[in-house]
């Protein structure tokens, strides 16, 4: 769904991607790879700027969006907040940065953005800019777990309450706009909803401990119990 509708809406972030690619060098701030504090500390600096520029772009492209990306995320923040009333943010973000933008800007050549293929150092700075645009998206600070980009936290803490205007906006339908579905109720009954039950069963395991991480293990019960409701399928 978001690479059929979303193609032309990538081609927002490509010169900031072409902008590492023309000089991928210089980010890296892993002390094993750079062991001179000063270098460190510029690369730092640098990444934070990089960090900064591609989220304001993604802020500035909100009425360029597709509009059903909007009508997506209108309707998964009214659901999640009905049994969730602190994870609006969260799952929203979760659509149009952790399943759209960061995807891309890690692998821009996959996602028909940049021509590839690209090099591990060409792709070396676009993992540390996804990860810590995912980690702002996410409302997560850097910990012990990646402590190397724990300085990126002022990054975090200072874009966070502007993360969470743009996705309570991107949230809001416009006014005045009628929207067309791409496809039915009774499509999706008969197709999509078959494929996201094979996806549930399937990644069943990854799903419980992603819960789990997230302190909502009541819910694997109930998860589990829904899916042998729905009986056997093909996996």
């Amino acid at each position: 769904f978001t690479k059929m509708i979303g193609k032309d809406y990538l081609m927002e972030i490509k010169p900031q991607l072409q902008l590492v690619l023309d000089e991928p060098d210089g980010f890296e701030v892993h002390p094993d790879k750079v062991t001179d504090p000063t270098g460190r500390a510029q690369n730092m600096t640098k990444l934070k700027n990089i960090c900064q520029l591609f989220l304001q772009t993604i802020f500035d492209s909100l009425d360029r969006c597709p509009l059903p990306f909007r009508v997506v995320a209108n309707h998964l923040q009214q659901e999640v907040i009905k049994s969730f009333p602190n994870a609006q943010h969260t799952a929203v973000g979760g659509f149009i940065f952790l399943r759209f933008f960061c995807p891309a800007i890690l692998s821009p050549d996959t996602a028909g953005v940049i021509l590839g293929p690209l090099s591990n150092e060409d792709r070396r700075p676009l993992i540390l800019i996804s990860k810590c645009i995912q980690n702002l998206a996410n409302g997560q600070k850097f910990g012990q777990k990646e402590s190397y980009l724990n300085d990126m936290n002022i990054f975090i803490e200072s874009n966070t309450t502007q993360v969470q205007t743009f996705l309570d906006k991107f949230a809001e339908l416009p006014e005045n706009v009628e929207y067309t579905p791409i496809c039915s109720i009774e499509e999706v009954k008969e197709v999509d909803l078959t494929i996201l039950h094979e996806y549930l069963v399937k990644n069943l395991d990854k799903i419980a401990k992603t819960l789990t991480s997230y302190k909502n293990e009541n819910l694997i019960e109930t998860l589990c119990f829904t899916l042998g409701e729905l009986g056997d399928c093909d996996v």
